[in-house]
């Protein structure tokens, strides 16, 4: 999809597979103080998010190279949540496994898109809120799949689905076009329940071999995570969050 705030376009075989960034210089209005688009209120906590996901997949490439596999289990112990993990104390590992990804193209697509979709969340947060955010998320997309799940589970996308549907909260009527699986334009707020259904479906056919190998569960608990966050919000009086059940009553009539 194309992010007509940030002039990003992201398009994939489910959703997205390639991203291509194309800057927009804002014009300044006379008079006004200057604050550069690039520098939302939150952009130190994204950026040190994003960090983070490149430090722990360089320091698995290490791993990997390495004849001992002492770093390489170490890392499998620490970056890695389920059950079992769980069951020996290891809980950090229900946030450090939101930033450990194994293959690159699976770092560089969740570490891009939670650059597209948490510049939106950072426009109106500050860091430690969004900080809040991400960590709220990434427990409970990690914790959702370890209830449902023995396997254990790695990767932001859960943690990115949070942040995408809190951002439909924040800015609902920010619109994105579509590049697959089909072409147009929808809202963020639209979207986010396209993507909540999408997931749904996923889950219900998890046991086919094509749908086997995604963590749905955890996409699912994250988003949950992330609209938790936001109605907590509204209804505790944030007037940066939209009213959710006006958001549903839009997308229920236009479905």
């Amino acid at each position: 999809f194309q992010d007509h705030g940030f002039g990003f376009t992201l398009c994939s075989s489910q959703f997205c597979k390639g991203l291509m960034l194309q800057p927009i210089q804002p014009i300044q209005p006379t008079g006004e103080p200057r604050r550069s688009k690039s520098d939302p209120p939150g952009f130190g906590a994204l950026t040190s998010l994003l960090a983070a996901n490149a430090v722990t997949f360089g320091c698995w490439s290490v791993a990997n190279g390495r004849e001992d596999g002492q770093m390489r289990n170490a890392m499998l112990r620490h970056f890695l949540c389920s059950r079992s993990h769980l069951q020996q104390g290891r809980w950090h590992t229900l946030l450090t496994s939101c930033i450990f990804h194994q293959r690159f193209a699976h770092c560089m697509f969740n570490t891009c898109a939670l650059w597209t979709v948490g510049r939106i969340a950072a426009e109106h947060l500050t860091n430690v809120e969004l900080a809040g955010l991400f960590a709220a998320c990434g427990l409970g997309s990690s914790g959702g799949h370890v209830l449902l799940h023995r396997r254990p589970v790695l990767g932001a996308s859960g943690m990115l689905m949070g942040v995408f549907t809190t951002s439909s909260m924040l800015q609902p009527e920010r619109r994105l076009s579509v590049v697959a699986p089909f072409e147009g334009w929808m809202s963020i707020a639209d979207l986010s329940h396209v993507f909540v259904a999408v997931n749904c479906m996923g889950y219900a056919l998890r046991r086919h071999p094509l749908f086997q190998h995604v963590a749905w569960a955890a996409h699912i608990a994250g988003a949950t995570a992330g609209y938790g966050v936001g109605w907590l919000a509204y209804f505790a009086g944030d007037q940066r969050f939209a009213d959710p059940l006006a958001i549903h009553k839009k997308t229920a009539r236009m479905m």
